[in-house]
């Protein structure tokens, strides 16, 4: 008989599929300001890419959030990605299964990500990754999701790039997702 702890537990269902997020300290953007992705609750708002938007027009509306939850600021996650991008060295701390999008217009998760790869900025500026890496973790994670029914509304801008919400990471396989551009408004059903 096979035994596992509940701690074990813990860190293989939150570092499986079902669990994709962001470590405690993501930067969300709302509006013209940022929020620490932990703070987000239903309700708030958060800035989305706009419908219609194109790669060499990207503009942002308002979406409300209507999912946000995540571990305690204590957890332990066996297997986290951690990001290094662009010239300043901004840094994100995932699960392996966040969705990015790329420069390339297409839908990444992090675990595939290398470092020749380059995200998209909120501007729609390309945005070279500098180093991944992948190790364990102690802090809080959190995962969010907007009332959208599409793909447009649960594109946010988290670390000053482009990612997928929660409900892309539950839809990117069962819809397909990976093998869109971007630039496609789906629904997400």
């Amino acid at each position: 008989m096979i035994k596992i702890t509940l701690a074990a537990f813990f860190s293989l269902f939150f570092s499986s599929q079902a669990f994709a997020s962001f470590a405690y300290g993501g930067r969300v953007r709302i509006e013209d300001s940022i929020k620490l992705i932990e703070n987000i609750q239903v309700g708030d708002e958060v800035s989305v890419l706009e419908n219609g938007s194109t790669p060499d027009s990207i503009s942002f509306s308002e979406e409300r959030v209507a999912f946000s939850t995540g571990t305690g600021p204590d957890a332990h996650m066996a297997g986290m990605i951690y990001l290094s991008y662009g010239d300043e060295g901004a840094e994100l701390v995932v699960t392996p299964d966040q969705v990015f999008l790329t420069a390339k217009q297409r839908l990444v998760r992090a675990s595939k990500l290398t470092i020749v790869d380059q995200l998209l900025s909120k501007d729609g500026k390309p945005i070279q990754i500098r180093q991944i890496a992948f190790g364990e973790y102690h802090g809080g994670v959190h995962h969010i999701a907007t009332e959208s029914d599409n793909t447009f509304g649960n594109f946010l801008i988290i670390g000053g790039v482009w990612v997928g919400s929660y409900k892309i990471e539950v839809f990117y396989d069962s819809a397909s997702l990976k093998d869109i551009n971007v630039f496609e408004d789906r629904p997400l059903r």
